[in-house]
């Protein structure tokens, strides 16, 4: 089958162009628009649009007989580009969005979390209960149940550094996440899609490399600038 769809010979391109010729493979590399709305929606949309084109019409290349090898090459070169560009398009909107989730997770937190100051004392002795119930074993989860209940105390372990708490760093950022979660769920939610997004966006980067390489070949397709033109 590679030879029906690859212009190349390289196993590594060969592998790359047939297995991304089935939507499933396409959604690994992608993402799934499904998962998404809005503009990350979108651009992962239009993503998978220009891969699948792309690759259709690197298949029609392979058998188009009035071509050279190196017009095929020239051709598939500018056919990367327009892939590679919207993958570049795509990965600017995923940053874009995934900082104003972020920012619009991190606002709601802040808010659900804010200390009342007319009961600092009452957030002495939480921060003090947290200390001593950390030191003996199964503190923890007795500190998670009574957080998942009272969100008060999930406040003072989200304004208290780790070390006031009497807490490991690791413990704390567990506990907030699971305050986060019980709380404020769709902040959590915005979180989590974020960090996807922010994940996406490095990968469609990293796309780019693979799309050149399994396209075409940069050695043949430079030869189109060496033709000779008359008249």
């Amino acid at each position: 089958m590679g030879s029906n769809v690859c212009l190349t010979n390289d196993p590594f391109a060969l592998e790359w162009v047939e297995s991304h010729q089935i939507q499933a493979r396409r959604n690994a590399s992608l993402g799934d628009a499904s998962n998404f709305h809005g503009d990350a929606y979108n651009s992962i949309q239009r993503a998978h649009t220009a891969l699948a084109e792309g690759l259709g019409t690197i298949a029609k290349l392979v058998k188009d007989p009035t071509k050279t090898e190196v017009v095929k090459h020239e051709v598939a070169e500018r056919v990367a580009n327009h892939v590679v560009g919207t993958l570049e398009q795509s990965a600017s909107v995923f940053r874009s969005v995934s900082a104003a989730l972020a920012n619009q997770a991190n606002e709601a937190i802040a808010d659900a979390f804010a200390i009342d100051e007319k009961r600092i004392g009452i957030h002495a002795e939480i921060r003090e209960w947290i200390r001593q119930t950390a030191k003996v074993e199964g503190g923890l989860q007795t500190i998670r149940k009574e957080m998942a209940a009272d969100a008060e105390i999930a406040a003072v372990i989200f304004q208290r550094q780790h070390f006031l708490l009497g807490l490991a760093s690791e413990a704390r950022d567990r506990l907030l996440s699971d305050a986060i979660e019980k709380h404020v769920p769709k902040a959590g939610e915005k979180v989590a899609q974020a960090d996807d997004l922010r994940a996406l966006a490095i990968r469609y980067s990293q796309l780019g490399k693979a799309v050149r390489r399994s396209f075409y070949n940069p050695q043949m397709a430079a030869q189109a600038k060496l033709r000779v033109e008359f008249g």
